[in-house]
């Protein structure tokens, strides 16, 4: 199930940074966005705990500034301060 949901998000996302197998950001665009450098990305982070198997233990979706405003920018996606949702 969580694989799933996961594959939902990487399929809606507009960009995809994988740092490594427990770590990527996706990135959501305004319609219109040139590039990774615009301030008008949404960008959340998605981690995974130690798997047991194929199956995590744990999946965190946290969104940078704690919002899914789309003012940031993605080419900055490593340096923001990312929280759970606060909307």
């Amino acid at each position: 199930m969580w694989n799933n949901e996961i594959e939902f998000l990487q399929r809606r996302a507009d960009a995809i940074e994988k740092v490594s197998d427990t770590e990527m950001y996706l990135g959501f665009c305004t319609p219109g966005t040139q590039s990774r450098n615009n301030p008008s990305w949404s960008i959340c982070r998605v981690t995974k705990s130690a798997q047991d198997g194929t199956v995590p233990q744990s999946i965190d979706v946290m969104w940078a500034e704690g919002s899914r405003t789309r003012d940031k920018r993605m080419s900055e996606c490593e340096t923001y301060t990312y929280a759970y949702r606060k909307f």
